[in-house]
């Protein structure tokens, strides 16, 4: 049976600041999504699409957060 939630922690950047970053891996129709916690709160929804780019799906965080954020979680899944 495959897993359908995974918690791990990641550094990533976030608004230029170094964060530690709480994630929670759910299962979704059009594959995984990686809800992101700084502090407890919910900063960010993020998925890969189908041709391999991150797409943040909730969320007010620029470019390059998103990008130092899906790094990480690709070093970490």
């Amino acid at each position: 049976m495959e897993q359908t939630s995974k918690r791990f922690k990641i550094e990533a950047h976030v608004d230029y600041l170094s964060e530690e970053l709480e994630v929670h891996k759910e299962a979704g129709p059009d594959g995984p999504h990686f809800t992101c916690y700084l502090d407890e709160h919910r900063i960010a929804v993020l998925w890969k699409n189908t041709y391999g780019e991150w797409e943040q799906v909730w969320g007010t965080l620029d470019s390059l957060s998103v990008h130092s954020i899906s790094v990480a979680i690709e070093e970490a899944d």
